[in-house]
């Protein structure tokens, strides 16, 4: 018994065609899933600025980070209003890197105050 695929029979008027390269292919997406799964898989702005500020903060680039920050908070006004009163828009993160750029700026105050007084 041969394998029934090995020769297959083909009418004799059988003509084998290929699509026009110019022409565009619908994409059938009645619930908008490619849609939602790219909505998803983008990042927000504010996702991708809170890791410059942890940077400009960590090699000690404070005048930068303010800058960030500045930004960051202006990113999450917009959404906020956007949104109206979304209760998971929230400003911790803000006030999180607020409290960490003062922190490090408070730190190199006093680094810069010790030298200063051992040299007396």
């Amino acid at each position: 018994m041969g394998f029934p695929y090995r020769s297959p029979r083909l009418a004799r008027d059988a003509r084998f065609s290929a699509r026009d390269r110019n022409t565009e292919q619908a994409i059938s997406d009645p619930d908008r899933v490619l849609e939602r799964i790219s909505k998803t898989l983008r990042r927000r702005l504010s996702d991708r600025i809170e890791p410059v500020f942890q940077a400009a903060c960590m090699t000690g680039e404070l005048d930068t980070a303010a800058d960030l920050l500045t930004v960051l908070g202006n990113v999450r006004e917009r959404g906020r209003r956007a949104f109206g009163d979304e209760r998971r828009i929230s400003d911790d993160p803000v006030a999180k890197a607020q409290e960490e750029l003062v922190t490090r700026r408070s730190v190199k105050l006093q680094h810069v105050a010790e030298p200063a007084s051992r040299h007396r």
